[in-house]
Order: C-alpha cells, then structure tokens, then sequence
C-alpha cells in the first residue's frame, strides 16, 4: 500500500507484478482443484460440472470429501486446511491493513500522536468487524456469507472501480496523474496506459456492469430460493458503498460553496418581471429605490431572503 511504500517506490514494477503473480497462482491453484473434481467425477460416475457448484460448499464440503477418497488422506487434508488458513490469515491482514490506513492517513493528527491511540483504534476495528461476522458462524451464517459474498462482492466493486477509472482519466486527468508518476519514477507512463486507463477499462468494466444486470437471477443456495426480504436487503448492502460517491460528493459540494452558488443561481436578478412598464408600476418593488435597496451587489435581489439561507 502507498502508506508503507517510500514516494519514489517503483509503483510501475508492483504494478506488473502483482497482476501477473496473482493470475499465476490462480492458474495454478485451477490445476490443483480441477484434478481433485476430476478424481471425484471419476469416483462418482459423473461429469465434472455435476460434481459440485462454485462457492463456499467448493472448499469446505465438496473438496474435504474428495480428500477423504485419496490415498494418505488425513495428510492431504491436513496440508489443504493448513493452506486455507494461511490464506484466510493473508487476506485478513491485508484488508484490515487497507480499510485502519485509510483512516489513520485521514486522521494522522490523532491516530498517530500517540502509540495508545493507535493501539485502541486498531483493537475497536477488529473487535467491530468481529462482532459483524459471528452471526456468519450461527447455524445460518453460511446463507448469511453467500448473500453478502454474491451482492457486496459483485456491483459495487465494479461501480467503484469505474467510477475510479473515469475520475483517474477524465476529471483529474491522465496528463496531471502522468505528471505526478513523472515526479515519482523520473519518466511518464508510455501509451499503452493512456489507452487502457482512459478507454479499455472503463468500457470493460460498463460492459460488465451490464451483462452482469441482464444475467442476474434470484439467489439460491443448495435449491433453497432466497425471500424477496432478503434480496432486498442484499441490494441494500449492494447500494451503500456506491451511494457514498454521490452522497460524499453533495457534502463536498455544499462545503466548498455550491450551495451558496445555487442558491444565487436560483434567485431572479432585478430586471426581471413584467414586460410592460404600465404592468411595473402597479407594484411597489420596481421602483428604483426599492430595487438598489434590495440588490446585493451583483444586480441578484434577494426578495425577502435573509443572510441565514
């Protein structure tokens, strides 16, 4: 993460890397599990597409039973639960690191002034996100975890990763953020990146944001068919994190004067009113008087509007 990293960090190493390690090992853990299905398909009679269907039920029912069927097989098991708890742990650590640094970077004043500060604010993180997945652990915590797993890990990471893309490419800038990897690697991104992070990504991502809209079918878990409560409370966490953009946006936006400016835009200026001077005259406030008394300055009147809106 950019917190731990020194600024002139070869971001462009880490960003190829990264990629190309982690499609690597998804490579190579496909071999380990489609050999494993396939040894359980063959036991079975059946094809592999009967054995069993992505999901949790994946790693913890179909693929502890097909160790169970192999040769040496407390070995086996005790080698794949060991790996599943590794890489329960390194995802644990890692995206608790990314949600405490956010926050410690936004409220350094305060988080970091004092190691005790640090320490409590770590603790009440973990002891939250603990408190929220003990009733995963319940007796239906599993339909619990494949409803959170199948609406927060799907639209919105998808949203905001466009949304990040669009910002990146066309609000900042490519040629600004060009300009800041300039100050950090000495050199700016070549064309491919302009290509991809202005175009190829965000078409990619809208695209499947909208076949993923026109293939969504109700929730089902094992044959049990989710209640329409549930669906919706689904796309209620679905909604939250992408309703922070706009809702972080409108905050900034009023803070920073928008609200003023709307306002302003939204009051007639003081020619405004009948077309015909007979028509004028009938009432009092388009008198001259009346009018430069009521002008703020820039030819707005304010009509019965005090300084408080």
């Amino acid at each position: 993460m950019a917190s731990f990293n020194k600024f002139n960090n070869n971001a462009l190493r880490d960003a190829i890397l990264v990629p190309i390690i982690n499609c690597g090992t998804s490579i190579y853990a496909g071999f380990v599990i489609f050999s494993v299905l396939g040894f359980m398909a063959h036991e079975k009679g059946v094809d592999v597409k009967d054995v069993a269907a992505s999901g949790p039920g994946l790693a913890f029912v179909v693929y502890p039973e097909g160790l169970a069927r192999m040769p040496v097989a407390p070995m086996w098991a005790i080698l794949f639960f060991f790996m599943m708890t590794i890489l329960g742990f390194s995802s644990q650590f890692s995206i608790m690191e990314t949600v405490i640094s956010a926050f410690m970077d936004e409220f350094s004043s305060v988080l970091r002034s004092r190691k005790l500060y640090n320490y409590l604010f770590r603790g009440g993180i973990c002891l939250l996100f603990f408190l929220l997945g003990l009733p995963m652990t319940a007796r239906s915590g599993m339909y619990l975890m494949n409803l959170m797993d199948n609406y927060v890990g799907g639209f919105p990471l998808l949203v905001v990763g466009l949304v990040e893309a669009l910002v990146l490419g066309w609000v900042y800038g490519f040629n600004r953020f060009a300009d800041d990897i300039q100050m950090m690697l000495g050199k700016k991104p070549n064309i491919f990146f302009r290509i991809t992070w202005c175009f190829i990504a965000p078409v990619l991502m809208f695209t499947t944001i909208i076949f993923k809209a026109i293939q969504y079918d109700t929730l089902d878990l094992n044959g049990y068919i989710y209640p329409p409560w549930a669906s919706a409370l689904g796309w209620l966490m679905a909604l939250f994190p992408i309703l922070i953009i706009p809702g972080w946006f409108l905050v900034q936006f009023c803070l920073s004067g928008g609200w003023q400016t709307l306002k302003k835009a939204s009051v007639c200026r003081s020619d405004w009113g009948p077309a015909l001077d007979k028509h004028r005259n009938l009432a009092t406030r388009y008198s001259s008087s009346t009018l430069s008394s009521m002008e703020n300055g820039d030819g707005i009147v304010n009509y019965g509007m005090d300084e408080k809106y």
